[in-house]
């Protein structure tokens, strides 16, 4: 008796074609196979958000105006601003919301030049908003110092430094229930933090053992077991500025700095 054989498949294309379709025939019920094939229950389906090809030029034109915006700033803020005002990437007029969010959010920007920018005096309103993006409830005044210098490079006059620790040291009362006696205790200390830290870790200066705090807390001392608290951590842990950072530290500290965004 002659028995019939089974062509070869001429091609892969139609191998797995034959596969395609052993495999409907098994999942599938009589029914369902009429009406052809069906993507499986685990298959992904594409997304119908995806952006157009037009959606990505734009994207990657504004993020070039964005970049050559951010060096303006870094050479004139003000020119900075209104560049990125001029191409619709920020608000006109500005608002200061938006004009915090940049300056935290952008790694482009320098930290010296932050500074400089919050401590002037024109704009007061935006360091208000910028210091109150800060979380410090629970945390003891020199940890919240470290996490709010670590944002910007403290200036190099007197008064502008004090402009920027009012305002912070009025913002870490209030997420503690306002401890100490009043904001310019809590200034008091979170400027002697700064000294103390400048003092323990130069080395042509004659190190202090504790912070110069004395009746700083309305005519009365600060607590001494909080005092040294900040001492041994300051002594053990360089509170260190944006610009200090090198190797293995400047790596932590953006490694931080990116866990925070």
């Amino acid at each position: 008796t002659s028995q019939s054989l089974t062509r070869p498949i001429p091609c892969g294309y139609a191998f797995a074609l034959s596969l395609q379709t052993m495999d409907i025939n098994r999942s599938s019920t009589p029914c369902e196979s009429r009406h052809g094939p069906r993507l499986r229950q685990n298959r992904m389906t594409i997304s119908s958000h995806l952006p157009s090809q037009d959606d990505l030029k734009k994207m990657k034109h504004d993020k070039k105006l964005f970049r050559q915006g951010s060096e303006l700033f870094n050479q004139n803020t003000s020119s900075g601003l209104k560049f990125l005002q001029e191409n619709n990437l920020l608000s006109n007029p500005l608002d200061t919301n938006e004009i915090v969010k940049y300056l935290k959010d952008n790694p482009l920007l320098d930290k010296k030049v932050i500074g400089d920018y919050l401590s002037n005096r024109k704009n007061i309103h935006i360091l208000e908003q910028y210091v109150k993006t800060f979380n410090f409830e629970d945390i003891r005044i020199d940890e919240a110092l470290r996490i709010y210098l670590s944002e910007f490079r403290l200036p190099g006059e007197a008064p502008l430094i004090s402009v920027l620790l009012e305002h912070f040291a009025a913002h870490w009362r209030g997420c503690n229930n306002f401890p100490l006696a009043n904001n310019d205790a809590a200034f008091g200390l979170a400027y002697a933090c700064i000294m103390l830290n400048t003092d323990q870790h130069n080395t042509n200066v004659r190190r202090q053992s504790l912070p110069m705090t004395c009746e700083m807390n309305n005519n009365e001392n600060f607590d001494v077991g909080m005092l040294t608290e900040i001492y041994n951590a300051i002594k053990s842990d360089e509170i260190i500025m944006p610009t200090g950072h090198i190797g293995v530290v400047r790596e932590s500290y953006l490694w931080k700095l990116m866990l925070r965004r």
